[in-house]
């Protein structure tokens, strides 16, 4: 039996990937762990007008982002949502930034801790224009080949509407060294996906928002010198 312990709490290699909105995770929630240090991340995803609130849920939208980790414990995010069929003015589209900052390493400690915020923008005033706010702490753990992910988010600053508020969590499991098998409960609704990793650098996400939604897209990381 210790045997089989020592078995299950083995640390698998998995590799950190990138969400819908581009920050470090599964599918749409956070993960505790980030990115290596001195990684720039690009996505660029599909999403599902029953999901984009900034359109208020009436059009598709393609979320691009970037995603930078100078540091090992801090990540800085901006994501674009831009309105596929929208025929008034959006600019660049619907703008956001959050960030990350880990307090524990599971090289060193149990698990993963990590807090972040999403779209800092809402501490500055234009309640109206922010969308999917919160604060949230969230923590992490690689067993054997799956990745285990429970956060809770909260309601600190004002804003036009939420995301992760309240208890949400998911796991990945890793299978033929290139490929993710997800699933996750967003504090509002579970969802699925599988990620694909091409090449080392290059990854394709695709999924089901409440199991039923298709949202997806494509991520290229880089690491710099």
């Amino acid at each position: 039996m210790k045997y089989l312990i020592i078995i299950f709490f083995a640390t698998s290699t998995l590799v950190i990937s990138q969400t819908i909105s581009g920050f470090s995770g599964l599918f749409t929630i956070p993960d505790a762990n980030l990115f290596h240090d001195g990684t720039l991340n690009f996505s660029f995803h599909y999403l599902d007008k029953k999901y984009v609130s900034f359109g208020d849920y009436d059009d598709n939208a393609i979320v691009y982002s970037a995603t930078l980790n100078f540091l090992p414990f801090l990540e800085v995010n901006t994501n674009f949502v831009y309105l596929l069929k929208h025929k008034g003015t959006q600019g660049i589209g619907d703008r956001s930034v959050g960030f990350r900052i880990k307090f524990l390493d599971e090289g060193n400690h149990f698990i993963n801790l990590s807090t972040g915020i999403n779209n800092i923008g809402t501490a500055f005033g234009g309640v109206g224009a922010i969308h999917k706010q919160s604060i949230y702490i969230v923590a992490s753990k690689k067993i054997w080949k799956c990745n285990l992910v429970i956060g809770h988010g909260f309601k600190v600053f004002k804003a036009a509407d939420y995301q992760f508020i309240g208890l949400f969590g998911g796991i990945s499991l890793s299978v033929l060294n290139n490929l993710e098998l997800i699933t996750e409960y967003d504090a509002e609704r579970f969802n699925s996906a599988v990620r694909l990793t091409l090449l080392k650098h290059i990854k394709i996400l695709a999924g089901l928002m409440n199991l039923k939604d298709f949202s997806g897209g494509i991520s290229y990381s880089m690491v710099l010198e």
